[in-house]
């Protein structure tokens, strides 16, 4: 399993956040066909119950999101909508995001990259 090392936190609760996944680096010819964003509270948490879970392709769908970059130019770039009920779902503890892509050839037809997410904290104004 690869790992981002990427850590995402420049949102808050309750507001929609646009987050572009850069992945560089890849083997020549092979292409992001899907991909799918799921956020879990812990790594062992149950797979069929995430925080959050995205299904990618190279559509823009609007609130999930979009593979800017399939690989042609050798990198793949996915951007995630994530909404305001997501940020909210997510909140300011630590969470584990995975990014399942989806490949066109070797040398793994899904390969997963792994960081953590978490919002910051939401400013208020004290009267």
């Amino acid at each position: 399993m690869s790992n981002f090392r990427a850590l995402v936190t420049n949102f808050s609760p309750g507001s929609a956040k646009q987050v572009e996944l850069i992945i560089g680096a890849i083997p020549t010819g092979v292409l992001c066909t899907a991909a799918e964003f799921v956020v879990k509270s812990r790594p062992e948490d149950d797979d069929a119950v995430p925080v959050v879970v995205k299904e990618i392709t190279t559509v823009d769908a609007t609130g999930t999101g979009q593979i800017t970059d399939d690989g042609t130019d050798g990198t793949w770039t996915i951007r995630v909508d994530l909404t305001v009920a997501n940020t909210i779902a997510i909140g300011m503890n630590r969470m584990t995001f995975y990014l399942n892509l989806a490949l066109s050839e070797f040398p793994d037809p899904y390969i997963p990259f792994v960081g953590t997410i978490a919002a910051n904290a939401k400013s208020v104004a004290l009267t």
